[in-house]
């Protein structure tokens, strides 16, 4: 009986992780307007959390004539509270809260959340003969 009440208890602390991790994959992004960056030019941040736990990360700053496009890519894990990004070839996570259904980042003096885009749909697709 207290093999059986020990399972059941690791089961209800691994179950909320998992729904969490499932509910954290997808694209999240923000757009800030020049004026809401404070002269830096527009800034564009797209995560994609993929459901095999690895990310990819674009920022755009569109400087006029001069964008500014850095990307990254690595491995994520849900933990509590928001998700730990783990850079390719770096042993250091970066922390992202997750609140508010949205996950932030720090952007100098201020914090910016950027919230999930709709999943896809069959309506997004339409089949053409060619």
């Amino acid at each position: 009986m207290k093999k059986l009440i020990a399972i059941i208890l690791i089961l209800f602390l691994l179950v909320p992780a998992a729904v969490s991790a499932d509910s954290m994959a997808g694209i999240w992004a923000v757009w800030l307007p020049n004026s809401a960056s404070f002269g830096s030019g527009n800034l564009s941040m797209i995560i994609v959390l993929n459901e095999n736990n690895t990310y990819a990360v674009m920022n755009v700053i569109a400087n006029e004539g001069d964008p500014n496009i850095q990307t990254s890519s690595g491995t994520w894990e849900a933990v509590t509270n928001g998700i730990n990004l783990t850079p390719d070839g770096s042993g250091k996570a970066n922390f992202f809260e997750y609140r508010d259904g949205m996950i932030w980042f720090a952007n100098g003096s201020m914090n910016v959340g950027m919230v999930k885009l709709p999943d896809y749909s069959a309506a997004q697709m339409e089949y053409v003969n060619r």
